[in-house]
């Protein structure tokens, strides 16, 4: 019955279907038939074009994907050339460090090797200076050295050819001379008058002094001598001057270049400094986003812990269910087999109140069938929410994972460019300081040029005055006396020692102060390493706490993808359960269905029986009152005859026919007992409404029991009255027959 129903009702819809696309109740078949067809044909063009279209993205995909594959091998090949590359550039730096360290621990030792022999040598003044005033000092030494032998080589000479008189009167001489030769040692300790031949000029001035103390017939040799020396000495000090002009002129261009370097090179700088504060800046903000990043992950890890513990307990929940419903079921399949067996006794022993409690127990089965369909509904539903949960938690991982590879890529692009920038910032920087320290180099060098030109410039002046001095000495030689010029020479010697000392003590305090000043550019060096030192290490920190924090970040992506992949074999595993407990629900169901088809049949033949009953009762009913007429047409023909006949006729004819009767009625009775019973049972089995039903021909049945009772009780003590009318009782025997057949 359902069928028809459900076909009803498909006929419903499509006939409203139709409607709604213009096709009224009032249309043809033909025109239904070809409007499906067309929609047919034209979901048919859908799907093609769709598959089509599905084919060319797949062979997209394909083809991205192949070139996906070429560029991460271009980019593995790339990645190892330039791994190999590094690696020989690293081994190259390291085999260059060596040599480097080997040639600074040998240029050490060299180093040490000539600062003791200049300590021994009681030259500590020397120790710090470079190697090229080092080699020019010993140059000077040298050649000093070769003139105060010539010097004492001559003297000797001429004394041996002078007059006693002059050898009476070396007192005052020698103590000059070694006065001289003091000033002599003093003036080698004095690194500028080494490096610009003053030691000739003042051993030329020790030397002539002695030689005019002489008796005047040696003194036009040795002014002539000394004439020739000064020449000499003017000479080499305007070759000297020249060249220390040159140099100066070199070492201002130097400046000045180094001038408009540190010019050119300060608005780079100063880029690179705002450069290198933004990169700063901007690598801390990318750490505080880093932070949040994180912070926001763990939180979102707690929180698919706690959906993962929460689906392993739903699960868990989920197995007890279907273990007791699997209990349920197989307590429910017995008991319905107990049914079929109880049915099947119950079909071959009639009882009214067995079949009425299977009848309650077959309704709380189809509840128990209710509730576990219910259940099973529930069950499906569940996989599909965790299903969804798993699904969206997966997504929201995967996303998180693209914003922490872009996180880090950024990172990376950013710790590379600020590399870049700090190994462009410490190349400019130590250009910056070498031009610094050729600039203080070249200030040095520039003041103490200028100090020796001021020097070579007072001694020239002071030569040109000597020198004028002895021009006019030699015009009035003649006329003065050579105690005089005894006393001049004395005077001039005892000036030139005072301004000795005092240019030695200015050299000094120059020396002194370039020594500090060399202290302080030193100790900046040492500071600005230092700082150097720190900027690195600083730097070496924060790549390894960004190193360690990505390795904790993938420490716990990791542990999210397997937490992701359990979760994942978990959801599979509750779908398998799921699809086995589908597969169990649909044998219930086809169970189900086979006993409901059973009790339609049932109930079919329920009704046929109640039918068969019903028509049985009519007819029964119809005889009855047939029997009734006849039973008082039989009083009245008994009557008749208890007037015609003899009482023994009578009591013949009751012998005769009313057991014929009496078995007559008895059988029309037993049959109806027979159906009526077979009613009750099929009544009791369709429904309580048939029970009901029931009750009225059982009443009704009662009645014709007693009617027909009471009628057989009323014949009988009329039969012994009627006797007589034989011919009369026995046509009407016959007319009941045949209404009984």
């Amino acid at each position: 019955m359902d069928h028809p129903q459900g076909t009803k009702e498909e006929l419903e819809q499509m006939d409203a279907w139709f409607g709604e696309e213009g096709l009224g109740p009032g249309s043809t078949e033909e025109a239904r038939l070809t409007w499906l067809w067309r929609s047919h044909q034209h979901t048919k063009s859908h799907l093609h074009r769709a598959t089509r279209h599905l084919e060319v993205q797949r062979s997209q995909h394909q083809a991205e994907m192949a070139e996906v594959r070429k560029s991460l091998e271009q980019i593995r090949i790339f990645t190892e050339h330039k791994n190999a590359l590094a690696q020989e550039i690293q081994d190259e730096n390291d085999r260059l460090k060596d040599q480097l360290q080997r040639l600074i621990s040998l240029q050490d030792a060299q180093v040490s090797e000539v600062a003791k022999m200049l300590y021994q040598q009681g030259l500590t003044e020397l120790i710090h200076s470079s190697c090229s005033e080092q080699v020019a000092y010993l140059l000077v030494e040298r050649a000093s050295l070769l003139e105060i032998s010539d010097v004492a080589a001559k003297p000797t000479r001429d004394e041996n050819t002078a007059d006693p008189p002059g050898a009476q009167k070396p007192g005052p001489g020698a103590n000059t001379c070694q006065s001289c030769h003091k000033g002599e040692s003093r003036h080698c300790q004095s690194p500028w008058k080494r490096l610009f031949g003053l030691h000739k000029a003042s051993q030329s001035k020790c030397t002539s002094i002695p030689i005019e103390a002489r008796p005047f017939n040696s003194q036009a040799s040795s002014v002539e001598r000394q004439f020739f020396r000064l020449e000499r000495d003017l000479e080499e000090g305007s070759r000297r001057l020249a060249m220390a002009h040159s140099e100066i002129r070199r070492l201002t261009g130097e400046l000045e270049s180094a001038h408009l370097t540190q010019r050119a090179y300060e608005p780079e700088m100063q880029a690179a400094q705002e450069e290198v504060e933004q990169l700063r800046h901007e690598v801390e903000k990318l750490k505080k986003y880093e932070m949040a990043e994180l912070r926001k992950a763990k939180e979102m890890n707690d929180r698919l812990d706690l959906e993962i513990r929460a689906l392993r307990n739903r699960v868990r929940a989920l197995d007890a269910e279907k273990s007791s419903l699997q209990e349920l079921v197989v307590r429910l399949q017995k008991e319905v087999e107990d049914m079929e067996a109880e049915l099947k006794e119950q079909q071959k022993s009639p009882n009214v109140q067995v079949e009425v409690r299977e009848l309650s127990e077959v309704a709380c089965l189809q509840m128990g069938v209710q509730r576990l369909e219910l259940v099973l509904q529930e069950q499906q539903q569940t996989p599909q929410t965790v299903q969804i949960k798993a699904n969206q938690a997966t997504e929201f991982s995967e996303s998180w994972k693209a914003e922490l590879s872009h996180s880090q890529k950024t990172c990376r692009d950013v710790q590379t460019e600020l590399s870049a920038q700090t190994r462009r910032l410490l190349v400019k920087e130590s250009e910056i300081l070498s031009l610094k320290q050729n600039l203080d180099d070249l200030k040095v060098t520039n003041w103490t040029k200028d100090n020796t030109l001021h020097d070579q410039k007072l001694w020239k002046r002071k030569e040109a005055e000597s020198h004028q001095q002895l021009q006019d000495a030699t015009t009035t030689g003649d006329e003065e006396q050579p105690t005089k010029m005894h006393k001049e020479a004395g005077s001039t010697q005892a000036s030139l020692q005072d301004e000795c000392k005092a240019l030695k003590d200015e050299i000094c305090e120059a020396l002194t102060c370039v020594d500090s000043e060399r202290r302080k550019c030193h100790e900046m060096k040492q500071k600005h390493k230092a700082k150097l030192s720190r900027a690195k290490q600083k730097l070496e920190e924060e790549t390894t706490w960004r190193d360690e924090k990505i390795k904790s970040l993938e420490r716990e992506l990791s542990l999210c993808s397997h937490s992701l992949a359990k979760g994942k074999e978990l959801v599979a595993r509750i779908t398998e359960e799921n699809e086995k407990l589908l597969v169990e629900r649909r044998e219930l169901l086809q169970h189900l269905n086979e006993e409901e088809h059973s009790k339609k049949e049932s109930n079919l033949t329920a009704c046929l029986s109640k039918c068969r009953v019903e028509f049985l009762e009519t007819e029964n009913k119809k005889l009855g009152s047939r029997i009734v007429r006849l039973s008082d047409q039989l009083g009245v023909l008994e009557r008749t005859l208890q007037s015609m006949q003899p009482h023994h006729f009578t009591e013949d004819l009751k012998k005769n026919f009313f057991p014929h009767l009496s078995l007559q009625t008895s059988s029309v009775t037993m049959p109806v007992d027979a159906w009526r019973s077979d009613a009750e049972q099929s009544d009791l089995l369709s429904s309580p409404t048939s029970c009901k039903a029931a009750d009225l021909p059982r009443s009704a049945e009662m009645g014709y029991l007693n009617l027909t009772s009471t009628q057989n009780c009323s014949s009988s003590p009329a039969s012994h009255s009627a006797s007589q009318s034989t011919v009369c009782v026995s046509e009407l025997f016959n007319q009941s027959e045949a209404s009984c057949r």
